[in-house]
């Protein structure tokens, strides 16, 4: 997950057999609209979960709701990756 740019985006980052440098990256999602604010990913086998929209910012920095920001539903992402 590769949050704090614009746009947000879920990567895939390739180690190296020592499993101390990045030998490739690549792009899995990048779309504003699906994930507005990505998060938690879990893999299983083959298959990707993220959170697409967390919903962090629709809080102020006491935690409480902000009253000008419409709450959205929840959207989970599956990806097949391989």
């Amino acid at each position: 997950m590769q949050n704090g740019v614009n746009p947000n985006r879920l990567v895939r980052l390739t180690l190296d057999a020592a499993m101390r440098a990045v030998v490739a990256a690549e792009i899995l999602l990048r779309d504003t609209t699906l994930a507005p604010e990505p998060t938690h990913v879990a893999l299983v086998g083959d298959v990707l979960y993220a959170i697409g929209n967390a919903g962090w910012t629709k809080y102020g920095d006491d935690g409480a709701p902000k009253t000008d920001t419409p709450f959205t539903a929840p959207r989970l992402l599956r990806l097949t990756i391989r």
